[in-house]
């Protein structure tokens, strides 16, 4: 993304600039015609295998139940998100 340096608009009145990503966010201050940056996040993604929370119950060469308790990706990352915005 570009945004020009010199903001004329901004020469009276003060803004926060909010930019947002799926994982990210950057905060900028424009005032007095110029536009810098206040700030920002990234949500860091933990390592964890496809197989995370998979449990098999076998014995004596049979196999009795099996399943998993895979965390739902799209959520966390969410959740995760909104915490980091809250917290800047």
């Amino acid at each position: 993304m570009k945004i020009p340096q010199p903001l004329p608009q901004f020469e009276k009145e003060n803004a926060l600039i909010i930019v947002l990503g799926r994982k990210n966010g950057t905060f900028y201050f424009a005032r007095k015609g110029m536009l810098a940056k206040a700030g920002g996040f990234d949500v860091k993604l933990e390592p964890y295998s496809d197989r995370e929370g998979f449990f098999l119950r076998a014995g004596h060469g049979l196999v009795y139940g099996s399943g998993s308790s895979l965390k739902d990706e799209k959520e966390y990352l969410k959740a995760k998100f909104l915490k980091n915005l809250e917290k800047n």
